[in-house]
């Protein structure tokens, strides 16, 4: 009988089930000449053959190569009416052909569009797509990426969302395991919970797209729904170059789940996109850049997040978010960004004057005064495009010849 095979992630297996012979290939490669290389490992559950039997690199396409495995495999543990050949055949040509098969062709007027989860964590994660935050250093990053982590993981409510239950990876190429334990432990302890079983951690050493079948197998094997990336400079090695950065979420592409990547921006120059090339903004489905305002010494660090890119659906509104350090607990807590120096400048027009306005009518005077480091002019238009039904803005009144505003009183169903 043919053998049974099971693939994912970049990983072939067949298995024999009358011979109880299972072989494993993965890392998969094609040279300039077509040739495929993959890892090979040949297990056994055969009584009184070792469970493993033999692991060695193979040119799944040449001949010699194939036959050198039947020699060396009948050599270690010998089979009826020389099933290695037939075996060792079956495997090569199995292999290489679901390998360059790739993924079907689809009829677009025929297909059935899956009622699969649309998110991980809405408004953030996109099921099955590439995020990236970004901003510069200690403006609470990788401490959000954590907390977002254990959402999934455990799951819990955070900042009121939540998480989609799955297995989270967070791939460092920054720190120690024992670093990042002890931030869950501060985050899980500020929640009331443990750190879940579902969090697992790996310290990376190599590039992501140098490192890809390890994780491809990861993935597979403790089905993991989120891989975390800290951070992207190091995990592509070339962030500056369009192919440092397209091997780099060709690597995340083949994971197959929802991926969160952790990036720096420059430190003078342009902020408005993650630092390297320009396919850190344009490729991943969506960025949010992170702003910090907080005192030396002080318990309390208020982050800002802002959407810049948003492919499958509206951008949301800025958010803010405080992380309050007590002992060894840290407490997250949404907070609103216009009562914080140095960030307020990053919400829109609107969302200033809304805030201004929950204080009590004003006259467009006195909005212009307050908002003193925006030109009036954009006061004057955000006031217009935002009156009227349904709106968030309406004119109350006049104060002489200026106009008092309120906020408009919306139903409420």
């Amino acid at each position: 009988m043919p053998a049974k095979l099971k693939m994912g992630g970049g990983i072939f297996e067949l298995t024999w089930g009358t011979e109880q012979i299972l072989i494993r290939a993965d890392r998969l490669h094609e040279d300039s000449r077509y040739n495929v290389h993959c890892e090979t490992a040949v297990k056994s559950t055969l009584p009184g053959v070792p469970e493993h039997i033999h692991q060695a690199r193979v040119n799944l396409v040449s001949t010699t190569a194939r036959r050198s495995l039947i020699k060396e495999l009948e050599a270690r543990a010998p089979l009826e009416e020389n099933r290695w050949a037939a075996i060792v055949e079956e495997f090569c040509i199995r292999v290489l052909n679901a390998y360059r098969q790739g993924e079907p062709v689809i009829q677009m007027a025929e297909h059935q569009v899956s009622d699969s989860l649309a998110w991980r964590l809405a408004p953030f994660l996109e099921e099955g797509q590439a995020t990236v935050f970004f901003g510069q250093g200690e403006t609470g990053k990788t401490w959000v990426a954590l907390l977002f982590g254990v959402a999934v993981a455990a799951p819990a409510p955070v900042l009121g969302l939540q998480g989609e239950p799955g297995r989270v990876l967070y791939l460092d190429y920054e720190t120690r395991p024992d670093d990042t334990w002890r931030r869950l432990d501060m985050i899980t302890a500020g929640l009331g919970i443990a750190i879940p079983d579902g969090f697992y951690y790996r310290q990376m050493l190599q590039t992501l797209a140098a490192d890809t079948e390890a994780i491809q197998r990861e993935v597979v094997e403790k089905n993991i729904a989120l891989v975390v990336v800290d951070s992207a400079a190091l995990a592509s090695l070339e962030p500056e170059t369009s192919a440092g950065a397209t091997a780099y979420f060709q690597a995340l592409r083949s994971l197959r789940c929802t991926t969160l990547t952790i990036a720096h921006t420059e430190a003078s120059g342009k902020q408005d996109r993650p630092f390297g090339s320009i396919f850190w903004r344009n490729i991943p489905r969506a960025n949010f850049r992170f702003r910090s305002n907080s005192d030396a010494g002080s318990p309390e660090l208020v982050v800002g997040i802002h959407q810049t890119k948003a492919n499958n659906n509206r951008r949301m509104r800025d958010l803010g978010v405080s992380l309050r350090f007590d002992g060894n607990n840290v407490v997250f807590a949404r907070t609103d960004l216009a009562d914080v120096d140095g960030l307020s400048a990053t919400l829109s027009v609107r969302e200033r004057i809304i805030h201004l306005l929950k204080g009590g009518v004003l006259t467009s005077a006195d909005i212009i005064e307050q908002l003193d480091d925006v030109d009036p002019r954009q006061i004057r238009n955000a006031l217009s495009k935002g009156s009227g039904s349904g709106k968030d803005f309406t004119m109350v009144g006049k104060d002489g010849p200026l106009l008092k505003w309120g906020l408009q009183v919306k139903d409420v169903p």
